[in-house]
């Protein structure tokens, strides 16, 4: 199991949308903090934020983002997820709720900077941190989704400062090339010490949506 690609609090516009007819000889892990509709097992559903789906290779996929701004979290596995999927029972193409979903974006965000870094041990870190994903994506099996009359979650909400930072963290991470990424983090860390001591006001996505919007 090797991660190709993957990205945390990943944005894209209103409107957003594609289809793959396929996904190749790879697997993809997708987990919305936007609604989004997608088709799955033959049925297009509306997906709330939280929601957990990992694709089998060489699967249909399509996705939309009509209501709002999409963000979400992503990476692309390769290898043979057979006995990882029979230990946690995976379902591929099913949509998973896990409690506490806010811990996924950190342990992405996490196996990002591993893989940006490549430092030794990263793939045995990557590895044991998208194993802790399936673990807590199926163990919330009895809260699955039914394609309707889901209770809607609350919008995921970021500090100002956290928000900042995402974003100057974006900037480096795929505008950049790999150095001029490492050298601009210590910029972003020097920025958060700043904006510590700013007096601290609560955004949710909607609101960051609709600034972008404007």
């Amino acid at each position: 199991m090797i991660i190709t690609e993957i990205k945390s609090m990943w944005p894209e516009k209103k409107g957003f949308g594609f289809i793959r007819r396929s996904t190749g000889n790879q697997y993809i892990f997708l987990h919305f903090l936007s609604p989004v509709i997608i088709e799955t097992m033959g049925k297009s559903i509306r997906v709330n934020p939280g929601g957990c789906i990992i694709y089998e290779k060489f699967s249909y996929q399509r996705l939309s983002s009509p209501e709002c701004a999409l963000t979400h979290n992503w990476f692309h596995l390769k290898g043979d997820l057979t006995e990882i999927s029979n230990r946690y029972g995976i379902e591929f193409g099913k949509v998973y709720y896990p409690e506490n979903d806010e811990h996924i974006t950190t342990i992405i965000q996490n196996m990002e900077i591993e893989f940006m870094n490549k430092k030794s041990h990263w793939e045995d870190i990557c590895r044991l941190g998208c194993e802790e994903i399936f673990a807590r994506m199926t163990r919330a099996e009895q809260k699955s989704e039914s394609p309707i009359n889901r209770i809607k979650k609350k919008p995921l909400c970021l500090s100002a400062q956290g928000y900042i930072l995402n974003i100057l963290r974006i900037q480096a991470l795929n505008k950049w090339q790999k150095r001029q990424a490492c050298l601009f983090r210590d910029f972003t860390l020097t920025i958060a010490n700043f904006l510590e001591h700013l007096p601290e006001k609560t955004l949710s996505t909607q609101e960051l949506s609709m600034q972008k919007e404007c």
